[in-house]
């Protein structure tokens, strides 16, 4: 199946699986960690796909905000209303972060065209 045509149901159903795309086999695990992404981070997909590694930072150590630890901040604009949104992380959010960041390198992905993203639910 062709990534444009991607739902929220194959996306699911597929943690644990490999599948082959382009003559590779790929881990399908990372279409339950963009969805614990997306999920944790509140927003559309198009808006978490899109994020830069220049838009998080990690802080060396979290930092005690009295009652939670911030570990670090994705800065982004939601594409719609240009809003600009700071969102400090917690520790998993964080281990997602640094996973997304890794994964987007590791494919060569700078930026995902909106045919890739659907919204159907």
């Amino acid at each position: 199946m062709p990534d444009s045509q991607v739902t929220r149901s194959h996306i699911l159903g597929s943690a644990g699986r490999t599948h082959r795309h382009s003559k590779r086999n790929i881990d399908g695990n990372w279409r339950a960690e963009i969805c614990d992404l997306i999920y944790m981070m509140s927003q559309q997909p198009i808006d978490v796909l899109n994020l830069k590694e220049s838009q998080g930072e990690l802080y060396g150590k979290p930092i005690d905000r009295g009652d939670y630890f911030a570990y670090g901040v994705i800065r982004f604009a939601r594409h719609k209303t240009k809003i600009g949104i700071e969102l400090e992380i917690n520790e998993n959010l964080a281990d997602l972060w640094k996973w997304f960041v890794e994964f987007k390198r590791k494919e060569t992905i700078k930026r995902v065209p909106p045919s890739v993203v659907r919204h159907s639910v």
